[in-house]
């Protein structure tokens, strides 16, 4: 299974409308990872090169994002 970024629209209160990115792989899904579409790639491209099972998919996204070093 492969990880994939896609673009959506998001809303927050006080942040209103916005575009955001989230990683797919088959049914699994984190949505508004990032609204830097760099990012999100780089995460995505970490998830296929250590072939993250999904199972541990959220979490892996939520170090990532929790300041761990994308290599």
């Amino acid at each position: 299974m492969e990880y994939h970024i896609f673009q959506e629209s998001a809303e927050q209160d006080g942040l209103g409308r916005y575009e955001t990115y989230g990683i797919r792989c088959g049914e699994a899904t984190v949505h508004d990872v990032s609204p830097n579409k760099a990012s999100a790639e780089r995460i995505a491209a970490l998830l296929n090169r250590c072939a993250v099972s999904p199972v541990h998919f959220f979490d892996v996204v939520e170090d990532c994002l929790q300041g761990g070093e994308i290599v």
